[in-house]
């Protein structure tokens, strides 16, 4: 049997192991801005729409949402998506109405402060070197 790896790679798998793949549901083949939309949310679907996402030639889409959830790629590089004019598109915006951004989780935790007059909190997590300062 023959497949192909993300990379475009081709592969020959024998007829023995065959019982050993799994057909991609289609809603992972070109990836989605909410993993939840996922029809295999596993690891292999996750990481495999996270670099559908990122490899985009459309743009480098380095954030993701699960669900509430912000997934960030870091791009090793410098993106020009954190200006003032980035960010007003972002005000008054329910998470989903626009691509995933920080933007979006920001101003939804700033829109709940206000209205429940509660704190809020953010966690921003990842390894050293990982970019969160950014």
């Amino acid at each position: 049997i023959v497949i192909f790896t993300d990379e475009g790679e081709e592969k020959w798998v024998p007829t023995a192991e065959a019982n050993k793949l799994k057909i991609m549901h289609p809603s992972s083949i070109d990836g989605v801005e909410d993993m939840i939309k996922l029809g295999d949310l596993h690891e292999a679907g996750i990481l495999h729409n996270l670099m559908m996402r990122y490899n985009d030639p459309k743009g480098c889409n380095i954030y993701t949402y699960t669900g509430s959830i912000l997934v960030a790629v870091n791009p090793f590089q410098v993106l020009d998506i954190y200006d003032g004019k980035v960010m007003e598109t972002y005000k008054n915006c329910k998470l989903g109405e626009m691509p995933p951004h920080i933007f979006a989780i920001a101003d939804n935790a700033y829109y709940f402060m206000r209205r429940d007059k509660s704190n809020q909190a953010v966690i921003i997590s990842g390894e050293s070197g990982a970019g969160k300062t950014e």
